[in-house]
């Protein structure tokens, strides 16, 4: 009795396979075909010249061709050395049928995958049909899915030479303003131009860094870092401007605000519920995508308008506008539009998403070719979030002692960065005992620990993390006073870590001052 296989939505595509028949005897050939035909498999054909096979195969590529090997005048076995031929994926989809036992082995040897034997026993066809047909399209699949590596690993290359020519232009103004400031020695005036272009450059490479980081904390599904507070939407677009104007003068452009005026969906009159910092960058960015893609002599506009509930900013530019065909690639990350620069690693707009949705609103972009662009995103009115409002913050202690009273103990392997921080802490007016190592750190605590009053920590330190260390002096200073820590790291801050007081790297002196002030002040330890 004939097997017959039920379609299953699990062995669809087996069904939809495409099968070929090559016999030249005409009876052979219909019973195959109505043996597959009855158990399902919709695309099945045939031929009964055996020379014509491989043009076949090369036009139609198929999933299995069932090869009789005695053929006059042009055998299965010729059939299978012009197949290898034209067979791309390395895997040969034959299935010989044949009556003699020799026939068998040597198929097997010329690259055939399987046989069946005449007379047929149709139960075996079906079965190895089908078990062939499931290991051809395995092969497909895994072939697609390596192809999709490789364009990743393709993709991934180019991100990362764009990031490191970002990187590396910045790193060339350092070098090469060190270098003058190496040659213009003691010359305080000759100097001041050099390390203003050094701000910058590690500023923008700050910039990068930190889109990076953010972009990894989205593709892990963490949440953004957000301090969420009340914030005017007019001082918000005016901070926005002044942050671009001058990079906007120099470009030939006009920033402006578009007042809509008063009255329903009219200028805001309430506060909206957000972080200043991340729409400020949410504005950074899209405002220099403006700018970079506007000709000299247009106009960039910026606008808040109050809807129920909600506000909505826009940027507006009249630039070249976006094609269409682009559109939903826009907010991808690591994408960038071909007709427009190719500057930067694609962060941008893929950051800008995410810090809007975090903050509960969406965003979207309008645009014409040669007309310009603008983006549109929402943020809640303070008003519609107050039940989400977190107790006010509390602002930072402040240092009633003079700083003299307290000595820091700073552990950071890099060497450079090390003894320009043990200077810097110095000139501020701190004590300071610096080690390269968290081993050398713990050494110096055992001898100096009543004189600690701080241990300032950088996260990864080799053997011995600054976690680590960190819980090894807070065991030894168990049963005296407590010992405030502050950690510095580059990278996303682990989890550990989550109420502990942290300074990112690059460091902003000021917040890192302000921080081990506010730290020295609510653990007060006189020294």
């Amino acid at each position: 009795m004939v097997e017959i296989l039920q379609v299953d939505p699990t062995r669809l595509k087996i069904l939809e396979a495409k099968i070929l028949i090559v016999d030249d005897q005409p009876v052979n050939v219909l019973l195959l075909e109505r043996l597959l035909a009855n158990a399902g498999y919709r695309s099945v054909s045939s031929t009964r010249d055996p020379r014509e096979v491989s043009e076949l195969h090369r036009s139609s590529n198929f999933d299995l061709i069932m090869l009789d090997v005695q053929m006059p005048g042009f055998d299965g076995f010729e059939v299978l050395n012009q197949l290898k031929l034209v067979e791309t994926s390395g895997y040969l989809p034959v299935l010989v049928v044949t009556a003699q036992p020799s026939h068998k082995v040597r198929a097997l040897e010329a690259g055939a995958r399987d046989f069946v034997s005449k007379p047929f026993d149709f139960a075996e066809v079906l079965v190895r049909v089908r078990n062939m047909i499931e290991l051809r399209l395995l092969h497909v699949a895994a072939r697609a899915a390596q192809q999709v590596a490789q364009a990743a690993v393709r993709a991934r290359d180019e991100v990362l030479g764009i990031v490191a020519h970002d990187l590396r232009s910045p790193l060339n103004t350092i070098t090469t303003q060190l270098e003058l400031i190496r040659r213009r020695g003691s010359h305080v005036e000759a100097v001041g131009a050099p390390l203003t272009r050094l701000r910058q450059a590690t500023l923008q490479m700050d910039r990068l860094i930190h889109d990076l980081l953010d972009v990894a904390r989205l593709d892990a599904g963490q949440g953004l870092a957000m301090e969420l507070d009340c914030v005017e939407p007019r001082a918000l677009l005016e901070a926005a401007l002044e942050a671009k104007r001058e990079r906007a003068e120099e470009a030939g452009l006009t920033l402006a605000i578009a007042s809509p005026g008063p009255g329903p969906n009219g200028e805001p009159s309430a506060q909206v519920w957000g972080d200043f910092v991340r729409l400020l960058q949410v504005f950074d960015n899209l405002l220099g995508n403006a700018i970079k893609f506007t000709p000299s002599g247009g106009t960039v506009v910026v606008r808040a308008v109050e809807d129920p509930g909600e506000v909505v900013f826009s940027v507006t530019d009249t630039g070249a506008g976006i094609s269409a065909s682009h559109l939903p690639h826009l907010f991808d990350r690591f994408w960038q539009e071909d007709a427009r620069d190719r500057r930067g690693a694609g962060l941008g707009l893929a950051i800008v998403k995410g810090i809007v949705e975090a903050l509960g609103g969406r965003i979207w972009v309008e645009t014409a070719l040669g007309i310009g662009t603008s983006f549109y995103f929402t943020v809640s009115l303070a008003a519609a979030s107050v039940a989400a409002i977190p107790p006010a913050r509390k602002p930072r202690a402040r240092l009633e002692a003079p700083r003299d009273q307290f000595t820091i103990l700073l552990a950071e392997d890099d060497n450079g960065a090390r003894l320009a921080l043990h200077e810097l802490l110095q000139d501020e007016g701190y004590h300071v005992h610096s080690a390269p190592s968290g081993e050398a750190a713990l050494d110096l605590f055992t001898t100096h620990a009543s004189a600690i009053g701080l241990l300032l920590t950088d996260v990864r330190l080799g053997a011995m993390t600054g976690i680590e260390l960190a819980r090894r002096i807070r065991i030894e200073r168990a049963h005296g006073p407590g010992m405030p820590v502050v950690f510095m790291t580059g990278m996303q801050l682990p989890p550990e870590l989550a109420e502990e007081a942290c300074v990112p790297k690059p460091l902003d002196l000021d917040e890192l001052l302000a921080v081990l002030e506010h730290q020295l002040a609510v653990n007060f330890v006189g020294h």
